[in-house]
């Protein structure tokens, strides 16, 4: 699905990316989803990105990360990444089915907009065998909401791997209004899944808080991965 994935952003156009299960390769000899961030910042030009591994997968010899990326038209002024329990995995080894255990992170960065400070926070969510609240996924949402209290201009986006209505989604909810909440029936490309619970699962959203006017928000039906995209225009 690249070529999908690089016409469908060039379309777009965004100022602002924000990616989860992002390669870091560099060089010809890896797959594109292994170069992923080298590619989408080429392809798009953005001049600013950063890139924040979560964990080390074996790939052909070699060890690559695999993580969240941001990528931004402004200027990137700082980056930081929280885990939420699981720490960085130098030598993960996927457990297919189970990724209970998957080191799983907040990445957040701070945007010069025309000299206003713009936070923006991508997160990967703990995986569960379901979307429901536990204490783990409560433990990731009170770390979220403390990291982006206080903070104005924010804008918080990501696959969070858990449903809407939950204690959890709640908490980040007080701090910064979910975007498309009660308005979508699933964030899943049902193209991709045979599983039939998926069709109504939302997992993936963004949160703005209350200064941040909304202008659009968007989720355009498209065949790039086995999530759909989210799409918002903001003005601050």
């Amino acid at each position: 699905m690249w070529e999908s994935i690089l016409r469908f952003l060039q379309a777009e156009k965004p100022d602002i990316l924000v990616t989860q299960e992002t390669y870091n390769g560099v060089g010809k000899q890896w797959a594109p989803r292994l170069q992923s961030v080298e590619l989408i910042k080429n392809a798009l030009e953005f001049p600013d990105v950063v890139f924040a591994g979560t964990r080390k997968e074996q790939h052909g010899g070699a060890r690559l990360e695999n993580g969240n990326a941001i990528f931004s038209r402004y200027p990137i002024v700082a980056n930081d990444s929280r885990f939420f329990d699981v720490p960085y995995d130098e030598h993960y080894v996927e457990k297919h089915g189970d990724y209970t255990q998957l080191p799983r992170a907040m990445q957040l960065a701070t945007l010069d907009y025309n000299g206003t400070p713009l936070h923006v926070g991508n997160v990967h969510g703990i995986w569960g065998f379901d979307g429901n609240d536990s204490p783990r996924r409560i433990a990731m949402a009170e770390t979220i909401v403390a990291e982006i209290t206080g903070k104005a201009s924010l804008i918080l986006a990501g696959d969070f791997n858990m449903q809407e209505g939950t204690e959890s989604i709640s908490k980040i909810e007080a701090v910064a209004p979910s975007v498309f909440k009660g308005k979508l029936q699933s964030t899943f490309n049902m193209r991709r899944k045979s599983n039939p619970g998926y069709a109504t699962a939302i997992v993936d959203m963004v949160f703005a808080t209350p200064d941040a006017k909304i202008i659009s928000a968007t989720m355009p039906d498209v065949d790039i991965s086995d999530h759909m995209p989210l799409v918002v225009e903001v003005a601050i």
